[in-house]
C-alpha cells in the first residue's frame, strides 16, 4: 500500500488500511489520526520489524492506547514453535507499549482460515467505548477530495466532535471559505446528519476541489482561527536516538495535515530522549487546531 485505503464491515465499523513502508509514514500517519482502535497486522514468517514499532509508538502517541492483532500468512510458517515465540515476542512489546490486547488472531487470508474469527471479534467491539466527544461544534479534518459528476466537489474524513446536518453551513480552514453541505453519505448510505466518530463523505456546494485537500480542516463557522505560530506540550519518545535542538527544522503532523516548522526551546539547547517540555513553533503554513490536540514529530530528513 501506497496511500490510504478504505473499506467498511457492517454500519459501525470502518477500516483504514494505511502503509507500513518507512517512505509513506506521511500517509500513514493521516491514517492513523482519523483511527480509534488499531488492527495490527504482522506478517507470521517475519515477526516484528522496524515499521511495527514505529507505527505503534505512533498510535500510541496519539492516543489510540488498545487494539487487535492479526497474525497473517501462518500458512508459510510450519514450524508452530516459530509461531509461538513470534506471538510472545508481539504479546511482550504491546505490553512494554501499555497497549491493551482485545484479541490475538492468527490469520491465512489465502485459504481464509481465522479470517470469520477476526472479522467476529471486530463487529463484537462496543464503538461507543472509544468515543469521546470533546465538544458540541462540528469538526473534521480531511483525507481525500474528490470530484463526482453530478454532484461536485466531495470530501471524505473522520469526524472529530460535534454533530452536523444537510442544509447547514460549514467553514473551511485555512482559506476561511465557506459552504452549504448539499448532501453527506457514511458506509455508502445517504444519511441526514452526522455525529462525532462517523466516517463520511460531505457534498458541498459551489467549492473547487482544488481549494480542498489532505489536511484542510472543515468545521462550524467561526470556531476556529489559522496561525503559524503556536504553543506544543512536546514530549520526546524514550527509545529515540536523536535529539530536538533549539531552531531545528521538523516535520509536523497535525490530523491529516504534513506541515514543516521549527521550534524553540524555552531554557534549553536541546531536548534528549524521554524529555517533555512546552515548545513554541513556527511553521511554514498556517494551520486550524484546537486544545489538547494530539500531534506527530519527525526529523526533517531522514
Amino acid at each position: 500500500t501506497i496511500d490510504l485505503g478504505f473499506a467498511y464491515l457492517g454500519d459501525m465499523i470502518t477500516i483504514i488500511d494505511v502503509p507500513g513502508h518507512e517512505k509513506f509514514i506521511r500517509n500513514m500517519v493521516a491514517g492513523a489520526a482519523s483511527t480509534h482502535l488499531a488492527l495490527i497486522v504482522i506478517a507470521a514468517d517475519d515477526g516484528i520489524m522496524p515499521q511495527t514499532l514505529e507505527h505503534l509508538d505512533i498510535l500510541t502517541s496519539l492516543g489510540i492506547t488498545k487494539g487487535i492483532v492479526a497474525l497473517s500468512k501462518i500458512d508459510l510458517v510450519k514450524d508452530l514453535e516459530w509461531i509461538e515465540l513470534v506471538e510472545m515476542d508481539i504479546r511482550e512489546l504491546l505490553i512494554e507499549n501499555k497497549f491493551e490486547l482485545i484479541s490475538f488472531n492468527k490469520v491465512d487470508s489465502l485459504s481464509g482460515k481465522g479470517i470469520q474469527s477476526l472479522k467476529n471479534n471486530l463487529m463484537n467491539i462496543r464503538p461507543v467505548e472509544f468515543l469521546t466527544n470533546y465538544s458540541s461544534n462540528f469538526r473534521l479534518n480531511v483525507d481525500r477530495v474528490f470530484s463526482k459528476i453530478g454532484f461536485g466537489t466531495v470530501l471524505t474524513g473522520t469526524v472529530n466532535n460535534g454533530r452536523i446536518e444537510v442544509g447547514e453551513n460549514i467553514e473551511i480552514f485555512p482559506t476561511k471559505e465557506k459552504a452549504k453541505i448539499r448532501g453527506i453519505q457514511s458506509h455508502g448510505k445517504a444519511v441526514k446528519h452526522i455525529n462525532a466518530g462517523d466516517r463520511v463523505a460531505l457534498n458541498l456546494k459551489n467549492v473547487k476541489t482544488s481549494d480542498i485537500k489532505r489536511g484542510t480542516v472543515i468545521s462550524t463557522p467561526n470556531l476556529l482561527k489559522s496561525s503559524s505560530l503556536i504553543i506544543i506540550y512536546l514530549k520526546m519518545n524514550k527509545n529515540t536516538s536523536w535529539k530536538i535542538k533549539n531552531k531545528q527544522r521538523l516535520r509536523f503532523y497535525f490530523g491529516t495535515l504534513e506541515v514543516l516548522g521549527r521550534v524553540t526551546l524555552c531554557d534549553r539547547m536541546a531536548l534528549d530522549a524521554g524529555e517533555r517540555e512546552n515548545v513554541i513553533v513556527q511553521l511554514e503554513t498556517d494551520i486550524s487546531v484546537a486544545l489538547d490536540d494530539k500531534f506527530i514529530v519527525r526529523t526533517y530528513s531522514p
